[in-house]
């Protein structure tokens, strides 16, 4: 049996970080591989490549994060307006506890100020 020390750290196979795996690596070329018609008789395919900005691949990581907490849209589109306020296990505590979607803007509007308030 492997102890904790003899486990291998796992990195990404495409640039080598140990944040993420190569599915959901930010430096990966997605591929559109959508037919492009040169003739009417012959159907050819064209992969290209798509660089996204590191600001859209943000989002896309904070929505896959809030997919996977099986947070309701509306809830995570008012945390990202908020730019996450909170880390988005404290709003996925604050849902399991019942809290209603406008207590919980209310509590996101209200936290940045908790030490003057409490």
């Amino acid at each position: 049996m492997l102890s904790n020390k003899d486990k291998q750290v796992k990195h990404c196979a495409i640039c080598g970080e140990t944040t993420h795996n190569r599915r959901t690596c930010p430096n990966k070329l997605i591929k559109d591989t959508s037919p492009i018609r040169l003739e009417e008789s012959s159907d050819i395919f064209c992969e290209e490549t798509l660089q996204l900005s590191n600001k859209r691949d943000k989002l896309i990581d904070d929505i896959h994060a809030l997919q996977q907490y099986e947070i309701n849209p509306t809830i995570g589109k008012l945390w990202i307006k908020q730019k996450r306020i909170i880390d988005i296990k404290e709003l996925k505590h604050i849902i399991d506890r019942g809290i209603h979607i406008d207590y919980i803007a209310l509590y996101m509007d209200i936290v940045e100020d908790i030490e003057d308030l409490y």
